[in-house]
């Protein structure tokens, strides 16, 4: 498999194909000037996982009022960290990286499963936003760089779309953004949006949770950080089970 040569920068989010977004440059300021040799383009890796996606710069000219100490881009396809090259250019990490492509030739009966789960995530879409379960709001990037139509999933659902937008655990999204079956990331996203709406979250206890943040309320309080935050709610993955043989057993042995 061909490998492609790509400035590395860690991230501590997991960030989605088809999204604009904007970083703060003072991190990246040697991936950036990197990037000048690779068609402008980067590759950012979340916290977990060695899948990344690929970032492709936006210059100046295409957006208007750019503030200073940000940089513009645009994430593509999927990069999966194949090895980490000899050196570096100017203070940036240059790795290795192979391609990442979805499973080959839906059946039929999948396609047509995946048409339904993607009607589901409309539905439960406008669901979650008419009850304020949760609040999808697109980039305000989308209309100048002219994505607003495909950015929408009302018009056009899109699992990775719903998976960096709902309050999903970095575990989650970093699982979503490595599945290469289609039909599986939009039931995950779908059932994490089912998750937001239920009323009974121990429907879902076998595969998720809900978790909640509470803003910290020691010293923080006391220099304004955090004092007037309010809790926010996560959809994470379940914690394994075990089975139990005896009343005296222990998981782990």
């Amino acid at each position: 498999m061909a490998t492609l040569r790509l400035p590395l920068v860690r991230y501590p989010s997991v960030l989605f194909p088809g999204s604009a977004v904007t970083l703060s440059s003072s991190p990246l300021a040697a991936a950036i000037s990197a990037a000048l040799r690779y068609d402008s383009r980067i590759a950012v890796l979340g916290p977990v996982g060695r899948i990344a996606v690929e970032l492709r710069l936006v210059c100046d000219q295409h957006l208007s009022d750019k503030p200073s100490g940000v940089v513009h881009g645009l994430t593509g396809d999927r990069r999966r960290l194949h090895s980490l090259a000899e050196g570096g250019e100017g203070g940036a990490s240059i790795s290795n990286f192979e391609p990442v492509d979805d499973d080959p030739m839906l059946s039929p009966a999948r396609e047509e499963r995946v048409h339904d789960e993607a009607q589901r995530a409309r539905d439960l879409l406008e669901r979650g936003v008419e009850q304020r379960a949760f609040s999808l709001e697109p980039s305000h990037l989308d209309d100048e760089l002219g994505l607003g139509p495909l950015c929408d999933p009302r018009r056009r659902p899109s699992d990775f779309w719903l998976a960096g937008r709902l309050p999903l655990a970095t575990s989650l999204r970093a699982s979503c953004l490595a599945s290469t079956c289609p039909l599986k990331r939009l039931c995950e996203v779908n059932d994490a949006m089912r998750l937001l709406l239920c009323n009974d979250p121990a429907r879902f206890r076998h595969r998720l949770r809900l978790q909640v943040e509470t803003p910290a309320s020691d010293g923080c309080h006391g220099i304004g950080i955090g004092g007037s935050a309010t809790p926010r709610t996560i959809v994470a993955e379940a914690p394994p089970s075990y089975a139990w043989v005896a009343d005296n057993s222990f998981p782990h042995g």
